[in-house]
C-alpha cells in the first residue's frame, strides 16, 4: 500500500464522523486495507470464513441489566446514523455487535465509523478473576 494512503487513513479520527448517506454510498474497503482501518478500532476483528467479511466484537459485562443498557446505547448510534449493526446478547452478560453494510454485501468506511462510536460508549466490564495458584 502507498504511505499517503496509508497515512491519509490512519489520520482519520472516525469518532468525528458521521456514516455516508445512503449507507451504498460509504466507500468499500478492500480486503488488502483491512488490518491497517482494524488499527482505528481496538477490540474489533474480522470474521474468518464468513461471506461477507464482517466487523466483530464482543463485551462480556458485569450483569444482565448492564448488557440490555449497553445494547441501547449501541441502538442509539445506530439511529443516530443511519446503520445498524446485527447485535446480541449470549447468555446474561455477554454482547456480541457484527456490522457490514447490507446494501452492499462487504465491509465499508461507515462499518469502521461506526465501530469507532461505539468504542466511546461507557459500559462496565466484568473483570476475570485471577487463579490462585496453589502451593
Amino acid at each position: 500500500m502507498e504511505q499517503s494512503l496509508e497515512n491519509e487513513i490512519l489520520s482519520k479520527d472516525l469518532e468525528s464522523l458521521n456514516c455516508h448517506q445512503p449507507c451504498k454510498d460509504s466507500p468499500l474497503v478492500p480486503a488488502d486495507h483491512l488490518s491497517l482501518w482494524l488499527q482505528k478500532v481496538p477490540g474489533w476483528a474480522i470474521t474468518e470464513n464468513q461471506d461477507p467479511p464482517k466487523l466483530h466484537r464482543k463485551w462480556t459485562t458485569t450483569n444482565f441489566v448492564t448488557a440490555l443498557d449497553f445494547v441501547n446505547k449501541i441502538g442509539e448510534v445506530a439511529e443516530t446514523q443511519n446503520h445498524h449493526p446485527d447485535i446480541s446478547i449470549k447468555g446474561w452478560n455477554n454482547v456480541e455487535v457484527e456490522i457490514y453494510t447490507h446494501s452492499l454485501n462487504a465491509i465499508a468506511e461507515n462499518d469502521f465509523i461506526i465501530a469507532a462510536h461505539i468504542n466511546t460508549l461507557p459500559v462496565s466490564i466484568k473483570r476475570r478473576r485471577k487463579k490462585k495458584k496453589r502451593t
